[in-house]
């Protein structure tokens, strides 16, 4: 699939590239599986049965991690792959230590993203919170925009998430047109004044990419210092 141009005729709801840079998505809103594109053969790889998948990524392990919704909650779930198309759950993040749910109720996305030191970094539209925990599931701490009673305006709905090479946390601001980025301990270190609509992600110049739903538009930002 490198340097290729090729179409899958679905509606593609969030997607991303495994080790061997074969195409793993979700249909729709509404579709309870995930599924394999790898150049020329479709395969449907996890049914998650009473579950939508709202985000996905894959380790540097190879693991996957697939963050989904129902009437019962939300959880991030990760899988292994044991085989050809067969995948195994091997930990569920979904409750705190006293039984009660991490993530917010709703149908809003959950995008995640794995940092450099293996951190799952969880954006949670609907709950104004990212969300960070180290691989074993472990909650690290829980961003909430740098938010103060003196703000002028108060409200965080991060959406897209990205980590980059710093190991720093980048998240669109879906309402206020400005991407934080944080370190992997939770301080913020800037904002990044752009409008961030549509898709967020590092190029591998360690340039940030960000979408704009409206126009279609990505722009390249510099903004790592040499």
């Amino acid at each position: 699939m490198d340097g290729s141009t090729f179409q899958v005729k679905t509606e593609v709801n969030v997607l991303g590239l495994n080790l061997q840079k074969q195409l793993i998505f979700s249909r729709s809103k509404f579709c309870p599986h995930v599924f394999k594109f790898d150049g020329e053969k479709l395969s449907k790889i996890i049914n998650l049965y009473s579950w939508n998948p709202k985000g996905l990524c894959y380790t540097n392990t190879g693991d996957l991690l697939v963050s989904m919704r129902s009437e019962d909650g939300a959880k991030v779930v990760r899988y292994v792959e044991t085989s050809e198309n067969n995948f195994t759950e091997t930990r569920v993040i979904q409750n705190d230590q006293h039984g009660d749910p991490l993530f917010s109720k709703g149908i809003d996305m959950l995008f995640l993203a794995e940092n450099g030191n293996e951190d799952i970094c969880v954006a949670d539209h609907a709950g104004e919170k990212v969300l960070v925990f180290n691989s074993t599931g472990y909650l690290r701490f829980i961003y909430k925009g740098n938010v103060t009673n003196t703000s002028e305006n108060r409200s965080f709905r991060p959406n897209q998430i990205a980590t980059d090479v710093n190991f720093q946390i980048l998240i669109s601001d879906f309402y206020k047109n400005t991407v934080h980025v944080i370190d992997q301990h939770s301080s913020l270190i800037c904002y990044i004044n752009h409008k961030c609509s549509g898709g967020l992600s590092i190029d591998l110049d360690h340039n940030l990419l960000v979408g704009d739903y409206s126009s279609g538009e990505i722009k390249v930002i510099k903004y790592l210092e040499n």
